[in-house]
């Protein structure tokens, strides 16, 4: 397989051919195979609409797919109008939710490929070739970050982000977190904004943010990955920085205290093997070193971090060899 994606309760996986699989839950179409059956505990072929997809992306409960046209599907629950189309379903329910790939209506790119996806609880968003963020969706924190947000706010439609405390930079990477959005500009720069009550924008405050604000790091950004309330970020000199939610010791800095600005992972188990990828879940996280191996720490209740010595870690431990 070529990259994967899991929403809450289903999967998606997309192979080397372009096609896409996918199984679980089935609650709201989000297995995308033009079917109102509740699940699939095998991996299936979603053949309706699509073509040669080359990115994946997924929500709590719908999905992107991006082919290598530049065009962009969606799929699965509605209820916020995060697939993009112009329409919105009952936030609770199944009505309007789409159960098979579903063009987003793009008229607004005027005609610019997308090259980025991600998708929050209920959110969804792109980034296109000119360097713009689009997000639609769910939008009571900011999430689309225009300067709008509340209850009940939403967006149908792909809505400009309001990119421009960047200055002459401009965004290369997007992701997203539950309820908050990151992004990763040309010079490293890393930039956030939505939901903010633990610190999860690591900019040193708690307030939400309806437009994106700068995240302040000594070195510029190589990688970062966003969990439900927590994100990482690894820097141009191998050092592993991560902030917000830390109930369970997610950020790995050896205590259990939410951080609303980066601090280091404490890395000291790898030895002086470098960190090379990075990953984050609810409230776990991964990170893969230069030896090929693999490190989890943080909620290991369900054997998340495949380590059977502990429940929870506190910092790195060694998970797996590649």
């Amino acid at each position: 397989m070529k990259e994967f994606s899991a929403g809450s309760a289903s999967s998606i996986a997309l192979d080397t051919t372009g096609k896409v699989w996918s199984w679980g839950l089935n609650e709201h179409g989000q297995l995308g195979l033009n079917s109102k059956d509740y699940e699939f505990a095998t991996p299936q072929t979603i053949t309706d609409g699509l073509s040669k997809i080359i990115r994946i992306a997924s929500g709590d409960a719908h999905v992107l797919a991006l082919d290598d046209q530049g065009k962009l599907y969606s799929w699965g629950w509605n209820g916020w109008g995060q697939i993009g189309d112009g329409t919105k379903g009952p936030s609770i329910g199944r009505e309007g939710d789409k159960i098979k790939p579903t063009p987003v209506v793009m008229s607004a790119l005027n005609g610019q490929p997308v090259v980025d996806i991600a998708a929050g609880w209920a959110t969804s968003a792109a980034l296109d070739s000119a360097g713009r963020i689009w997000a639609w969706g769910y939008n009571y924190h900011g999430e689309v970050a225009d300067g709008t947000g509340g209850p009940g706010r939403y967006e149908t439609l792909p809505k400009l982000i309001d990119t421009s405390v960047l200055g002459s930079g401009y965004p290369v990477n997007i992701e997203f977190g539950r309820y908050h959005g990151i992004l990763l500009d040309n010079t490293g720069r890393l930039w956030s904004w939505g939901w903010n009550n633990v610190g999860q924008l690591g900019t040193g405050k708690t307030a939400d943010a309806l437009r994106p604000e700068q995240i302040q790091l000594p070195h510029p950004v190589a990688k970062f990955t966003a969990g439900s309330q927590h994100t990482l970020a690894l820097d141009n000199q191998g050092v592993l920085w991560s902030w917000g939610l830390n109930d369970n010791y997610q950020l790995g800095d050896g205590t259990r205290i939410d951080r609303r600005s980066p601090v280091q992972v404490d890395l000291s188990a790898l030895g002086n093997s470098k960190v090379v990828e990075i990953s984050a879940g609810d409230d776990f996280s991964l990170a893969l070193d230069s030896q090929g191996r693999l490190w989890g720490w943080g909620n290991n209740l369900r054997g998340q971090i495949g380590n059977t010595s502990g429940v929870y870690f506190k910092t790195p431990v060694f998970t797996l060899q590649r």
